[in-house]
């Protein structure tokens, strides 16, 4: 390359650059829930229909409010205010708390409510203590707070929810209640993007001072650092410039994917400096040593590239929106960053004319440590075998022993403060995870037919004994309470309608009084009927077993003329981690063949391309193992590593078959080819790798758990792939050629 073509190259990049970098103003940050649901699933389409009907289950904000006396009139006084003033709010569709709860009493005058709570008097704590429905979801077991629930509208622009959310907790803190606990989906979402916001500032930022680092003392010169910078710079303008255009929003996700560009596409330029250097330092021309560069660097680089790729690309094979684009976004970022490293660092070396470090360096640390390595590999060629089989067995029997698990907040765990309101509430409160059920009667069955009510009932005692659901919203909670109404109130009146009753239970239930709490558990055709409840959040491996064991117990076979079917948003959570697992684990298959296609091309050998994968599989195997016995759990965001890591791994590995393959082709002996191979490419992999596992080791200060072990897994991979590449590859080669 010319100094005139380098001149041509900067322009148009820099055009290029500015044009994008104009963009970036127009990022948004997003964490919406609902786009982790698969699209095109069956019980989703159904999910969709039920909450077109009857409104969506989880649109509403859990509020605890503390006090020291919060039976006393004064306190709930303050509660029912807020109570009555947050319903009079346009975006409030219900707010329940114990001020306007309720019971049914029928009268001379008709049917009638009656409120437990009177302005003035306070609430007696034995008839709360002997209330089923109070405790647990208005009273705090601990007794130090109330609870209400405030059902809201759903909001299709997240803007509009924050706006509600933010309005709320201003509200809130303007009334006096400073102490006060909120949790929901809304909240969530709103606290969520602001650490998604601190999280890319901050991985950024870190990834920028690890890179400056370590180009200062790889290269020890200003333009050794200054100008890898740059393209870094450029390969992040690209990207988030791109995504600014389509109009991709950065979610939990997606805000991980610059940082990774960053320390991923410093091992491009590692490898090509590297290279170019050590030709210039040989006395040959500028021109020559970049030709020659791109000849010995270029391809095997690419395919690194295209490799790595790869293993982002296979999980746009999920229905998961996030994930998708997570994959698809860092896979094209790949690319970028390849193209602009190829492009933009021959240019400045071009117009320079110098290496990017022109220090001989006689005798360095290098020329001491690799040969002395490669000695050592040789002679204990049986014991790295033996050790790698061993390690192989171990970890792939530990890895057995991980188990799918998710739980409601995807990403995070249960000791992030993010997720200390929901602990709050499935300790204080009987459960923040919403449940859902549905129930479709036959046609000609009757609900009020003692068949239909029995099997209601045994379904009611199954969930809240054996499934651990409370406070049951269903057509069965309404018939028991105006059988209650019917026997004055009592508490032991709460249980079906007998045979001389259920007829005037029946004519109160279908009574246009009660239209409007009918249908928020029933169809206007009395076909479809709605069970709903909270629960604790205790995971989806512990949930599965429970719905396996709720539909065998009310499954067809056992429910005539009633078809039971489970729904909503925790049910599609769980139901989606055991889907997506299976199917980012057979992604992985895919990037693995893909890849052993792609080395097959370079080598020609099948033998080669066996020899190349192997010693990648084994991080996989000890990544595996070490999730067994730290009990991580495999779910959404832990699984992706696998491809995320291999595609990453197997870098090192391509370049050392690339290079392996070169030195055979020039006729040498195979221990010498494996030498040679051994000395030139061992610098660059072990400082790729050095240089990798200090960049995702900035994801380890994370919040997301999601974030957080990619940081961690991939660097235990990186750790163990570097192992693998100058132990157990040499020693392959050597073993496999001699046969």
């Amino acid at each position: 390359m010319s100094k005139k073509n380098g001149i041509y190259g900067l322009i148009v990049m820099g055009v290029v650059t500015v044009l994008l970098a104009f963009q970036l103003h127009n990022l948004k940050f997003n964490y919406d829930f609902n786009t982790f649901f698969p699209s095109g699933d069956p019980d989703l389409a159904y999910y969709e229909r039920i909450t077109e009907e009857f409104g969506m289950h989880d649109d509403f904000l859990y509020l605890a409010v503390f006090d020291k006396e919060i039976y006393s009139s004064t306190f709930l006084e303050r509660i029912d205010k807020l109570t009555h003033e947050l319903k009079s709010w346009p975006e409030v569709v219900e707010v329940l708390s114990p001020t306007n709860y309720y019971r049914w009493q029928v009268t001379p005058f008709g049917l009638n409510r009656v409120s437990l709570y009177r302005p003035g008097s306070g609430l007696d704590s034995l008839k709360v203590r002997s209330d089923r429905m109070l405790n647990g979801q208005f009273i705090a077991h601990d007794k130090a707070s109330v609870g209400l629930v405030v059902r809201h509208q759903f909001f299709p622009l997240k803007a509009d929810a924050d706006s509600f959310y933010r309005k709320y907790k201003a509200y809130l803190e303007a009334q006096g209640f400073d102490n006060f606990i909120t949790s929901g989906k809304v909240q969530a979402q709103d606290e969520f993007v602001v650490r998604l916001e601190k999280d890319l500032s901050f991985n950024l930022i870190a990834a920028m001072v690890m890179v400056v680092v370590t180009l200062a003392l790889l290269f020890k010169t200003a333009r050794g650092v200054w100008m890898p910078m740059l393209a870094l710079l450029i390969t992040t303008i690209w990207n988030m410039g791109l995504y600014a255009i389509v109009g991709k929003e950065l979610d939990v996700m997606m805000v991980i994917v610059p940082p990774i560009l960053l320390i991923v596409s410093m091992s491009d330029i590692i490898h090509f400096c590297n290279k170019f250097n050590e030709l210039v330092r040989a006395d040959m021309p500028v021109s020559k040593a970049l030709s020659l560069s791109f000849k010995e660097v270029g391809f095997a680089t690419l395919l690194t590239s295209l490799t790595t790729a790869i293993g982002f690309l296979t999980l746009i094979i999920l229905p998961i929106k996030p994930i998708r684009d997570f994959g698809l976004y860092t896979g094209i970022g790949i690319m970028l960053a390849y193209i602009i490293a190829f492009s933009l660092i021959p240019c400045l070396l071009a117009i320079m004319g110098k290496p990017v470090n022109s220090s001989r360096q006689p005798g360095s640390f290098w020329t001491r440590l690799l040969p002395g390595l490669f000695i050592w590999v040789m002679r204990h060629k049986i014991q790295i075998l033996v050790c790698s089989v061993l390690l192989s067995l171990m970890s792939l029997w530990v890895a057995f022993q991980v188990q799918e698990n998710t739980s409601i907040l995807v990403g995070v765990e249960r000791d992030d403060p993010l997720a200390a309101p929901v602990v709050f509430f499935d300790e204080q409160y009987d459960g923040y995870k919403p449940f859902e059920l549905t129930m479709e009667l036959s046609k000609g069955e009757d609900l009020f037919s003692a068949d239909m009510l029995n099997t209601l009932d045994e379904l009611h005692k199954f969930l809240e004994t054996d499934h651990g659901v409370k406070h049951l919203q269903s057509p069965l909670t309404l018939i028991k309470s105006l059988n209650q109404a019917l026997k004055g109130g009592a508490t032991s009146a709460y249980a079906l309608p007998t045979v001389n009753d259920i007829n005037r239970v029946k004519r109160l239930f279908n009574s246009s009084k009660l239209r409007d709490i009918r249908n928020v558990v029933g169809s206007e055709d009395g076909v479809t009927w709605r069970i709903n409840g909270r629960c604790r959040d205790l995971g989806s491996a512990i949930a599965t077993i429970k719905n396996e064991a709720l539909l065998s117990k009310f499954g067809p076979q056992n429910s005539q003329g009633v078809k039971f079917r489970l729904t909503g948003t925790s049910y599609l959570i769980d139901k989606t981690n055991s889907f997506n697992v299976r199917a980012i684990l057979n992604g992985l298959l895919i990037a693995v063949g893909v890849i052993a296609l792609f080395i097959l091309v370079l080598t020609r050998d099948i033998r080669l391309t066996f020899i190349s994968i192997l010693p990648n599989l084994i991080p996989l195997l000890v990544v595996g193992a070490l999730m067994g016995l730290m009990k991580v759990d495999l779910n959404l965001s832990t699984a992706i590593i696998f491809s995320v890591a291999f595609g990453i791994a197997v870098d090192d590995s391509i370049h050392f078959i690339s290079r392996y393959v070169l030195e055979k082709r020039k006729g040498r002996q195979n221990i010498y080819a494996i030498k040679r191979t051994f000395l030139s490419t061992g610098k660059s992999i072990i400082l790729t790798s050095i240089v990798l596992f200090a960049g995702f080791a900035i994801f380890l200060n994370s919040g997301f758990s999601a974030t957080y072990y990619i940081g961690f897994f991939v660097c235990t991979t990186l750790g163990a792939a570097l192992l693998a590449d100058l132990l157990l590859l040499p020693v392959l080669l050597h073993r496999t050629s001699r046969r």
